[in-house]
């Protein structure tokens, strides 16, 4: 133990008290999750449409009224992505710093993919010629790169929180270490999928719900409920599996161990289940509403995870310095909600303006 203390940097102090952090770490990293959800799944309904419009013209207008609410998507995606990587910064910056070096190349070329896939995205939209074949390729690029993105992230967000892993960096100097021997790294990464899906799939019924003039209007809102029904209850058995590969000492405290948190796990649960049979149903504002909260419920079990394999390295957590600065804190809150206030604006702009 004492070993892995001395290999954690030391934490920078906090301005305010780091309970305002969790909390805005919890809010961002929410909204962020939402837009994640509907970009990936818009890159793959947009790829299964292009697959299936040889057989039938309503998937090609499918595919390419997804292929135009992508680019939104993926910059909505990305920017709400950066106040909770910032937050996970000003609370543990020790651990992501040091996790972002062993996989520092990979970490950097991600940029580029991603450059690469929202150029692609773009493309997609402007491209004259009818024929699809290209448009499928590039669909499937854009799908491999955002589901690499997430592979990357689940990554590194695991190789912060076990420093006992940061010793291969040894044998690994340049920057390439994936935390491939993480137990929890698939199974994790395998729920995000089908949890992002059963988000993106309600996003998409619920778009062609209040478009239904478009021809496929009635393929798209049965394709977005079949996606997201069947999206949650695949993230049953993911989550379960994930939570049972978690250490023992933080498995038993959701299997348990601990009755507030068992509760918790089971609420979760129970809302994937809901949230899957009312998607089948076809009703998808109950889905939704069910879903929307459980989210919530999500975020706080992510963090009590997160909590849970840093508590032993407590006196490596940043906390509250002699300098306090709440003004600053303040200034933040509202520079945040007309921030917030600019995108809703700027999305009934787009939603009266721009023909999607």
């Amino acid at each position: 133990m004492n070993e892995l203390i001395n290999i954690i940097p030391n934490p920078d102090p906090l301005p305010v008290a780091s309970g305002w952090f969790h909390f805005l770490n919890y809010l961002t990293y929410y909204l962020h999750l939402i837009s994640v959800g509907i970009m990936f799944s818009t890159a793959v309904s947009m790829t299964f449409g292009y697959f299936k419009a040889k057989s039938d013209p309503k998937w090609e207008a499918f595919a390419k009224q997804m292929s135009k609410i992508l680019p939104f998507s993926i910059a909505f995606a990305v920017n709400l992505g950066v106040a909770p990587l910032l937050f996970i910064q000003v609370l543990y910056g020790n651990f992501f710093y040091a996790a972002s070096i062993l996989i520092g190349t990979v970490w950097i070329l991600l940029i580029v993919f991603l450059i690469l896939g929202y150029y692609g995205s773009y493309w997609l939209v402007f491209k004259k010629e009818k024929k699809n074949g290209s448009r499928k390729y590039m669909s499937i690029f854009i799908s491999l790169v955002l589901a690499w993105t997430g592979f990357i992230l689940v990554n590194i967000n695991t190789l912060m929180m076990t420093p006992g892993r940061w010793k291969s960096y040894f044998s690994h100097m340049g920057g390439t270490f994936l935390n491939i021997g993480e137990p929890t790294l698939f199974s994790r990464y395998i729920f995000y999928l089908f949890f992002l899906m059963a988000i993106g799939g309600l996003f998409i019924a619920g778009f062609y719900k209040i478009k239904p003039e478009k021809s496929e209007s009635k393929a798209g809102t049965a394709f977005g409920s079949t996606l997201s029904g069947y999206s949650s209850f695949l993230a049953l058995p993911s989550f379960i599996i994930f939570m049972r590969t978690l250490p023992v000492n933080i498995r038993d405290t959701f299997f348990g161990g601990d009755l507030l948190w068992t509760g918790i796990c089971v609420v979760f649960l129970l809302c994937m289940i809901a949230t899957g049979y009312l998607s089948l149903q076809g009703k998808v504002t109950a889905a939704s509403i069910i879903l929307i909260l459980n989210l919530i419920i999500f975020v706080v079990l992510r963090g009590h995870v997160r909590y849970l394999y840093l508590e032993r390295f407590n006196e490596k957590i940043s906390v509250m310095g002699h300098n306090t600065q709440y003004g600053v804190m303040v200034l933040f809150f509202v520079t945040l909600a007309a921030g917030l206030g600019l995108v809703f604006w700027i999305l009934r702009k787009v939603y009266k303006e721009v023909k999607v």
